[in-house]
């Protein structure tokens, strides 16, 4: 997943714990999308883009271990709305 503020990723290492949260753009709806993931890997954005994303980078990729039913919904919300990870 790709973090709303790509700078936080120098926070993580492989093994942080983190809560993964979305918002709908508002401060209003917030929603705890998985408490406890582990963090497996930090990859650093591609150079120059990619051909399936275009030019634009969106910071690092994010890789964490949780429940299969969890990953799902993760993937799917991160795709449309802004994810921030808070550290445990």
């Amino acid at each position: 997943m790709h973090l709303a503020d790509a700078s936080v990723a120098e926070l993580l290492a492989p093994g942080t714990r983190v809560d993964v949260v979305a918002t709908d753009n508002g401060y209003a709806a917030r929603e705890v999308l998985a408490s406890m993931a582990t963090v497996v890997d930090i990859r650093p954005p591609p150079d120059g883009g990619s051909r399936f994303m275009g030019s634009e980078s969106k910071g690092p990729l994010v890789l964490i271990a949780v429940p299969t039913d969890i990953a799902t919904q993760v993937a799917a919300v991160s795709l449309r709305n802004p994810v921030a990870v808070t550290l445990r």
